[in-house]
């Protein structure tokens, strides 16, 4: 076999590795965005669910108190920020890293959300 026939399926084996990576890269993130939709529900849900229970086991109180303030709103945002990631665990936040890029922006503004319509 000559060199430039070593060079030539050499480098169609190399276009073909590399097709065939994108081709299961955008495959996956596909199926994380189908799953991501089916169960956007659920994922809302519990981001509520946390954001209540912060409220009512930390938030209230300081502000009954009248001491909540700044330093406490970023507190509780912590608070909320831990729950969700753990009520989730990382399949649920390695697929909305992949579809979302920053799954804590895509947690903060959800956080954020959920205290606006439940309107504490």
């Amino acid at each position: 076999m000559s060199n430039l026939t070593e060079a030539i399926l050499i480098l169609v084996g190399l276009v073909l590795s590399a097709g065939a990576v994108i081709f299961v890269s955008g495959w996956s993130k596909k199926n994380n965005i189908s799953f991501l939709n089916d169960n956007i529900d659920t994922i809302k849900n519990i981001i509520y669910d946390c954001v209540v229970t912060t409220n009512s086991t930390f938030v209230n109180e300081l502000k009954k108190n009248d001491t909540f303030d700044t330093e406490a709103a970023q507190k509780a945002f912590e608070m909320t920020l831990a729950s969700v990631k753990k009520l989730l665990g990382d399949r649920y936040t390695e697929v909305i890293e992949d579809v979302y890029d920053d799954v804590d922006e895509f947690f903060k503004v959800q956080i954020e959300r959920a205290v606006e319509s439940a309107k504490f």
